[in-house]
C-alpha cells in the first residue's frame, strides 16, 4: 500500500494464528509467520511482504532476519520481547527509508512469566543436550528479560534507556528523546504506583 507497512510479533504461535485470523476477519490482508509453518510457506510470506504483496505480517520473533523493506511504518510487540537486544533489532526494522514510523509495546506481567517457562524449557533442553554450562546460559537469558521488563515498566525516557544499555549516551540526554511516549507525556498515570 501507499502507506507502507507493519509487523506485529506475539509470544507464541497460537497467539500468532489467532491475531492473523482476527485481522483477516476484519478484512485486512495479513499473513502469519513462525516456525510452525513449513519451510515453503515461511519463504513465500517473506517473498510477498519483501515485494509489496503483503504488507502486515503478524509473526514471533522468528520473522524480520534478512527482511530490508525501507517502508515498515509500524512495530508492534502484542507481548514483552525476550530482552532488550531483540527489542532493538526488531523496532530497528521501522522507518528505515527516515520517515516517521511508531512501535508500540502492549505487554502484561503474564508474558515476563510466559518468557521465563520457555527460558526455563530451553535450558532443560540445552542441559540435555551436553551444554558446557546450562546455569550461566538460565542466569544470562533471566537478566535479559529482567533489563527488559525494567524498560516496559520505567517512566524515564525510552530512547535513553536504549543507548545507555547499549554504552552509549544521548547528547540531549537532560531533555530526553522528544519522541518516545514518556518525553512525549503520554504515560499514563497510575495511582498509588500501580
Amino acid at each position: 500500500s501507499a502507506d507502507g507497512a507493519g509487523i506485529i510479533y506475539c509470544l507464541r504461535r497460537k497467539d500468532v494464528d489467532k491475531l492473523n485470523a482476527d485481522l483477516q476477519a476484519k478484512g485486512l490482508h495479513s499473513a502469519a509467520y513462525h516456525a510452525g509453518l513449513s519451510g515453503e510457506e515461511r519463504r513465500k510470506v517473506q517473498e510477498a511482504f519483501r515485494q509489496e504483496r503483503i504488507n502486515l505480517i503478524v509473526a514471533t520473533v522468528a520473522f524480520g532476519m534478512g527482511i530490508d523493506r525501507p517502508d515498515v511504518r509500524f512495530v508492534i510487540h502484542a507481548s514483552l520481547p525476550k530482552g532488550l537486544e531483540q527489542y532493538s533489532q526488531e523496532t530497528g526494522r521501522a522507518g528505515r527509508d527516515g520517515l516517521p514510523s511508531e512501535c508500540t509495546l502492549l505487554f502484561g506481567g503474564a508474558d515476563f512469566q510466559g518468557w521465563r517457562s520457555l527460558i526455563e524449557r530451553g535450558v532443560a533442553e540445552a542441559k540435555e543436550g551436553g551444554h558446557p554450562n546450562p546455569d550461566a546460559l538460565l542466569e544470562t537469558s533471566t537478566r535479559g528479560l529482567g533489563h527488559m521488563y525494567g524498560y516496559a515498566t520505567s517512566g524515564s525516557c525510552r530512547h535513553q534507556q536504549l543507548v545507555s544499555y547499549f554504552g552509549q549516551s544521548l547528547d540531549h540526554a537532560a531533555e530526553g528523546c522528544g519522541a518516545c511516549d514518556v518525553c512525549l507525556a503520554e504515560l499514563p498515570e497510575m495511582a498509588n504506583g500501580h
